[in-house]
């Protein structure tokens, strides 16, 4: 039983050998004894091996209570560990719960973090349901939107190109509608293909794909 080995390993002298066996035990015990998993990490681990056990703990949690992993995140007291533990939270609930992911990644104190998770969350949930992830991320602002529509153009152009190029055309002439066709171009068309750049610019109506 994990608990039990988790037990025996507060006998055994601290160490690499002893700290790499309890992240490994906390994880496991994470999927079903999330709360007893976090109480283990923080009476065997300290420092980078504590943070790593604790985003185990937090991705689980979040999928099978997200009250209960919001509350123990929110009472972490380290503000870099925690917006850690938000943002890994955020990542493991985007394809399931976005609404609620999203909630996590506004509790992200430090703004690069927050935008970062952004781009993370959008990314995640576009790899299962791009169409909806591209209607919500219609309401972000203006550099938050233009992140979010290139991670969602190179998301959705893995599944079905076809489609991305049709919600790229869709877009309204803004920046953020450049940001995802640049990011769609620099990565799906031959720029070295006169042709094949000719007809991407036709389609997407930019004549200007570099920009």
């Amino acid at each position: 039983q994990p608990e039990q080995a988790l037990a025996l390993l507060q006998t055994v002298t601290p160490g690499t050998t002893r700290d790499a066996a309890a992240v490994s035990l906390i994880t496991g015990l994470a999927a079903t004894h999330p709360a007893a998993a976090a109480q283990w990490a923080s009476t065997l681990l300290e420092s980078g091996r504590l943070t790593v056990a604790l985003i185990q703990v937090a991705r689980s949690w979040a999928r099978t209570d997200a009250a209960a992993a919001a509350a123990f995140v929110a009472s972490v007291q380290d503000d870099v560990l925690r917006d850690r533990l938000w943002e890994s939270g955020a990542e493991s609930l985007a394809a399931t719960n976005p609404g609620v992911a999203y909630t996590w990644v506004r509790q992200i104190s430090a703004e690069a973090t927050r935008f970062q998770a952004t781009e993370t969350f959008v990314a995640a949930w576009a790899r299962t349901e791009p169409t909806a992830a591209a209607a919500w991320a219609a309401q972000l602002a203006v550099g938050e939107r233009s992140s979010a529509y290139a991670n969602i153009a190179l998301q959705w152009a893995r599944r079905d190109r076809e489609a991305t190029v049709e919600w790229l055309q869709s877009l309204p002439d803004q920046p953020a509608r450049y940001s995802a066709i640049l990011a769609y171009a620099t990565t799906y068309i031959d720029f070295a293909d006169p042709a094949a750049l000719n007809a991407a610019r036709a389609a997407m109506r930019q004549p200007d794909l570099s920009r």
